[in-house]
């Protein structure tokens, strides 16, 4: 565990839209309860007809919960969690969490950059394939094409 992983997945849950604020002392003891908590919740993210139990009071509970996890991490994500690295619910916990949390983060950052890509690319108007040629058409505008188009000679 290191402090660029704690602040990496900090950042990443509140990026995510965690309920609960989440500071990096939470892991530098063991706490099954909030990394039940955080595993329950990037599950049912990734995807809302999982069925994990939530029962977490006792070792059998624990070690089914973490199982139950683990199977639907594996099976859905294709991810191996290290379970028993789960089950410490230290700073060892968080590098088996960070795994899921940045699937999940690649889920919500890479559509808002296509949109804003896609937004760019409607503005921006297409640039003629041989640059150096004059422009033949004006894309549809009432001003001549501008003089950076009709060849790179004629700059300045």
């Amino acid at each position: 565990m290191s402090f660029r992983e704690l602040r990496s997945f900090t950042e990443a849950l509140r990026t995510l839209g965690y309920p609960r604020a989440i500071s990096m002392d939470n892991f530098r003891s063991p706490n099954f309860p909030v990394v039940a908590d955080l595993l329950y919740w990037l599950v049912l993210r990734y995807d809302p007809t999982a069925k994990i139990p939530d029962d977490i009071d006792t070792e059998n509970q624990r070690v089914a919960f973490l199982s139950a996890v683990g199977q639907v991490v594996a099976k859905k994500a294709r991810l191996v969690l290290k379970t028993k690295n789960l089950y410490c619910a230290d700073g060892r916990a968080v590098k088996e969490l960070l795994k899921l949390t940045n699937v999940l983060l690649q889920f919500v950052v890479r559509p808002l950059s296509l949109v804003f890509y896609a937004a760019v690319a409607s503005c921006v108007q297409a640039v003629p394939e041989n640059i150096s040629a004059p422009c033949s058409t004006n894309h549809g505008l009432k001003s001549p094409p501008l003089p950076f188009f009709q060849g790179c000679s004629q700059r300045g």
